[in-house]
């Protein structure tokens, strides 16, 4: 086998992992402040679903800030009392679902104020 069919393999090997990121599993596509956006496809029905979350040790239903595809809120119990997400952020983490949402390219123009 020669050098250059080593290297082709070798590179289609490790790219083709990244040709199913987000294929019926969340793949992180981007950060806002303390939040991440992820987004998956789903191959069943070609659905776009997107989320974002405030990274946590707690399990996703039960201790983690988050906004759904729909960019509804849920805050934490454990986070209830202590500390609120800045609305700014939230409402710039609404702005990246809906952009994730509404097309497979996602590019995001956030306004810088």
């Amino acid at each position: 086998m020669s050098s250059y069919s080593i290297i082709a393999l070798t590179a289609f090997l490790l790219l083709s992992s990244r040709a199913f990121a987000g294929l019926d599993k969340f793949s992180r596509i981007d950060k806002i402040e303390n939040w991440i956006i992820e987004r998956k496809i789903d191959s069943g029905d070609q659905q776009i679903k997107c989320r974002a979350y405030i990274p946590s040790y707690y399990s996703w239903f039960g201790g983690r800030t988050r906004l759904n595809s729909n960019g509804d809120l849920f805050i934490s119990n454990k986070d209830a009392e202590t500390k609120t997400p800045d609305q700014k952020i939230v409402n710039k983490v609404r702005k990246a679902i809906e952009a994730c949402n509404s097309s497979l390219i996602y590019n995001l123009e956030v306004e810088s104020k």
